[in-house]
């Protein structure tokens, strides 16, 4: 049997998932059985979703499984579709950066503001950066397949 090195998004999104269970039976235990509902545990179980989305997103960029439309797949002939596959990856990781560019703003903003969670009393600039950091991990991950698909002049995925 052959061994995989798995990537951080693996274990990350194991932990979240995890998390994400956890917190949604204590919510459903005591809600429920105690009648005794907690509030942090909507919103922390909001915030693990949300992350455990953005770490999908960059896993499936990682292993060239996200979303995409293939129709110029079908016009470019398949010896030189690499270069199709490095153009459309740096579009995705210059998308993922314009994003992270302006999320830095409502970081910003969130942080002068001092806004709080409303049940954890998180900070919210923390919250929102996790979105920032997010992207920046999936515009990375764009730009290591296409570097990938670069050197070695074929479209494949990376091994994790």
């Amino acid at each position: 049997m052959k061994k995989e090195n798995k990537s951080i998004e693996y274990y990350l999104i194991l932990i979240l998932f995890s998390i994400l269970i956890l917190v949604s039976l204590l919510q459903v235990l005591f809600r429920f059985v105690l009648n005794l509902p907690l509030a942090w545990t909507e919103e922390l179980a909001r915030y693990v979703f949300i992350t455990l989305i953005y770490c999908g997103a960059s896993s499936a960029a990682a292993s060239n499984r996200h979303v995409r439309v293939e129709l110029i797949d079908g016009v470019i002939p398949v010896k030189y579709r690499w270069v199709s596959n490095v153009i459309m990856r740096l579009f995705c990781s210059a998308f993922c950066i314009i994003i992270a560019f302006n999320n830095l703003e409502v970081v910003k903003n969130a942080h002068i503001s001092e806004q709080l969670s409303a049940s954890m009393r998180i900070p919210m600039w923390m919250i929102y950066s996790i979105v920032l950091l997010m992207f920046l991990l999936i515009a990375f991950r764009f730009l290591q397949t296409a570097y990938y698909c670069f050197c070695t002049r074929k479209d494949g995925e990376l091994t994790e």
